[in-house]
């Protein structure tokens, strides 16, 4: 398994259109706030669908 620090730079792809390379700190927080937006898109049509939500 390899480590890797919070604040290394990414290499930006073709479709990064000229913007500066994210950190993997940001990336991940990216990725956390995703799910969790999602999730809560769930939550909704359970909801919805008459069945239990949340804890």
């Amino acid at each position: 398994m390899t480590a890797h620090d919070l604040a290394e730079i990414g290499a930006p792809g073709p479709r990064w259109n000229g913007a500066d390379p994210a950190s993997l700190e940001r990336v991940l927080f990216h990725l956390v706030q995703e799910y969790a937006r999602h999730l809560g898109h769930l939550d909704v049509v359970a909801e919805l669908a008459g069945g239990p939500t949340g804890e």
